[in-house]
């Protein structure tokens, strides 16, 4: 039988002074699982999109997911833009040209994608605050620091 939803997944990366941080978010039928890193400042924005996009699809496939369509959120452009227009599939039926920036791992990504029956993909600016909270340092609130007595 065919599950009738889809596993969210929701990805950011984001450049500090020295490092670039990426996170994820699974939004799984039964939980959610967040998990987040850094990288060294050498990392391009797209290479870490699509870092991000491979640690959790490797997740879910660790979790044994891969049976669920996925619904991919992210505030990074070129992911979005690949994916969208199936940039992957193109790339792979013309043989990986060498003119591709990033090949290794767009060649991942389309490896790990494969074990999934179906993905949409959305992106979504910084600025609407809905994914890029995943790599930004949290700092509880005042009041989280106080007890009752």
């Amino acid at each position: 039988m065919a599950p009738t939803s889809s596993i969210q997944v929701y990805m950011a990366s984001h450049t500090t002074f020295k490092k670039r941080r990426w996170g994820y978010r699974l939004a799984l039928p039964d939980r959610t699982i967040r998990r987040t890193g850094a990288t060294p400042y050498a990392y391009t924005g797209p290479a870490m999109g699509i870092v991000v996009l491979i640690k959790a699809l490797r997740h879910l496939r660790r979790l044994r997911l891969t049976h669920f369509p996925l619904a991919l959120t992210t505030n990074i452009k070129t992911v979005e833009l690949v994916l969208t227009y199936q940039r992957l599939a193109d790339w792979a039926a013309h043989d990986w040209p060498p003119t591709i920036e990033l090949v290794d791992l767009w060649q991942l990504a389309d490896a790990e994608l494969r074990h999934f029956p179906a993905y949409t993909v959305q992106w979504t600016p910084d600025r609407y605050r809905r994914v890029d909270w995943l790599v930004k340092p949290t700092h509880p609130h005042r009041s989280q620091h106080h007890r009752r007595q």
